[in-house]
């Protein structure tokens, strides 16, 4: 989850006097004077505020909300003003593109009478679809009004658990990864050691790249990420070194643990935007069929929007998601037919493209560029 701050406060006119500026000025006053003074004309007032918390009541109870979850949202109303609010409404919203996934199940809560000082809490139930995609960005507007004085929040949530490169050893299964910048520019100086455990011991984890970019040299000498096979940094399980935009694709562990071990290096120079992948965990009694269609190959890529393949003996569903997980292109296949992936709407940039038929899975990459 990252956080976007965006308030607007509706002027009282008693506060300001029809004072259009509808500046607060406030003065503490002299050092021994424990009273708060507001300057200007007109009466004090309230001035409420909002504080997001948490996500409580989950049903793994990890703190985040995941495809077909709901889970709790967690905000505080507090009046920062020199007299009692009027009854409070607090309200939340789902907002953005994505809104068509989140079903907010509470619309709205009565705070009441908020007191000068005073911290009211307000929970609201959010629900996600059962078909949101893992790294699915969504947003939710908190508001509080007592009639006079009010105030919004929006903030910014990713389905899913998000994980960012550092040094621990985790135990995940269904996870966003991002590099150590996250969603901007990794830094220079950082070392990163990492290390994921499947839920289920006999299962393998899994680690599919959607957007990789590093700074480049030939030999991988100056930023580089370096994979391993396990929970150890032994040479004899290095799985590879990349850099540049040489992405690793997608990596599953061949480790009886079932373990991978992800190594970060940046030196003093230029740095890059990172990656972003998805975390996932497999039966290793499954591998034999999965990608058992990537020889059906797509033409062209890089495309500029059209690119096509040729799908199996089998009928099955074509899906393509941007780097954050989103949907963005689906559609129905018949046997042995050519199919058209029409990305011409989507900006340029890389996009995981999924094929299943009733037995297969395979995942490619297609890349959109236009000059």
């Amino acid at each position: 989850m990252y956080d976007e701050f965006s308030a607007t406060t509706t002027p009282n006119s008693n506060f300001y006097n029809g004072d259009p500026s509808g500046l607060r000025i406030w003065d503490i006053g002299a050092v021994n004077d424990p009273m708060t003074y507001k300057l200007g004309i007109g009466a004090a007032g309230p001035d409420l505020n909002l504080q997001y918390i948490n996500i409580t009541n989950d049903n793994n109870a990890n703190g985040y909300l995941e495809a077909a979850e709901s889970g709790d949202f967690n905000v505080n109303v507090i009046n920062n003003g020199q007299i009692n609010s009027a009854n409070a409404i607090v309200t939340c919203m789902a907002v953005g593109v994505n809104s068509v996934y989140v079903t907010v199940n509470t619309a709205a809560v009565n705070a009441g009478v908020i007191n000068v000082s005073q911290q009211v809490p307000a929970a609201f139930s959010v629900s996600l679809d059962p078909a949101t995609p893992l790294g699915t960005q969504y947003s939710l507007r908190f508001a509080v009004s007592d009639g006079v004085d009010s105030i919004y929040i929006t903030k910014n949530f990713t389905a899913g658990v998000t994980v960012t490169m550092s040094n621990n050893t985790d135990t995940v299964c269904s996870a966003i990864y991002y590099d150590p910048g996250a969603l901007s520019n990794y830094s220079d100086y950082m070392d990163f050691t990492q290390t994921f455990f499947p839920v289920v011991s006999t299962d393998k984890v899994r680690v599919d790249f959607n957007s990789f970019n590093l700074e480049y040299e030939v030999n991988c000498n100056y930023d580089y990420l370096r994979i391993y096979s396990g929970f150890t940094v032994a040479s004899p399980f290095l799985i590879g070194e990349y850099c540049g935009i040489n992405s690793p694709g997608i990596i599953t562990s061949t480790h009886s643990s079932g373990a991978l071990t992800f190594v970060f290096h940046s030196d003093e120079g230029v740095t890059d935007s990172g990656w972003v992948a998805e975390i996932s965990c497999i039966n290793p009694l499954g591998i034999s069929n999965v990608n058992s269609l990537s020889n059906s190959s797509l033409s062209p890529n890089p495309t500029s929007g059209i690119t096509y393949f040729n799908a199996g003996n089998a009928a099955g569903v074509v899906t393509v998601l941007d780097v954050t997980g989103r949907q963005v292109f689906t559609k129905e296949f018949t046997a042995n037919s050519r199919v058209v992936v029409d990305l011409s709407n989507q900006a340029n940039g890389m996009y995981q493209l999924k094929l299943q038929t009733e037995k297969d899975v395979a995942v490619k990459k297609v890349v959109v560029s236009r000059r």
